[in-house]
């Protein structure tokens, strides 16, 4: 009985000092940024929630889609581009259908251009 106490004893602590010693620093890898990376766009006659979809996954945005969006958008991109010129490309193609990105805290709202221009609230249109 003896021996049980002292072999579970000395396992505690062999259990505790491995648990409480210092754990060698790991490298971290570093975060890629939406400049760093580099992506191609093929999107033909894609319905424009698809495509809002798909560049919040690229982007990291939050949109929120007015229900007078809708239709459809081309963008074909066979050469590689960032993700911030993807997304100005997707800007731009918005502008064509007679749609802006109005930001507000931290989600990007898609409206009808002509309502973004004479409300109060900032607009981002395509330069």
């Amino acid at each position: 009985m003896r021996s049980v106490v002292s072999l579970l004893a000395l396992t505690w602590i062999v259990l505790w000092s491995l648990c409480s010693a210092p754990q060698p620093a790991r490298a971290e890898p570093a975060p890629v940024t939406s400049a760093a990376r580099s992506i191609t766009m093929d999107f033909q006659d894609v319905d424009i929630a698809a495509l809002v979809k798909s560049m919040s996954e690229v982007t990291g945005k939050n949109f929120i889609l007015d229900e007078r969006v809708h239709g459809k958008l081309t963008i074909i991109s066979p050469t590689k581009m960032s993700v911030d010129e993807a997304y100005r490309a997707f800007q731009s193609a918005l502008q064509l259908k007679g749609f802006t990105t109005v930001r507000v805290g931290a989600v990007i709202k898609i409206v009808p251009s002509k309502d973004a221009k004479s409300s109060t609230i900032d607009t981002v249109l395509p330069q």
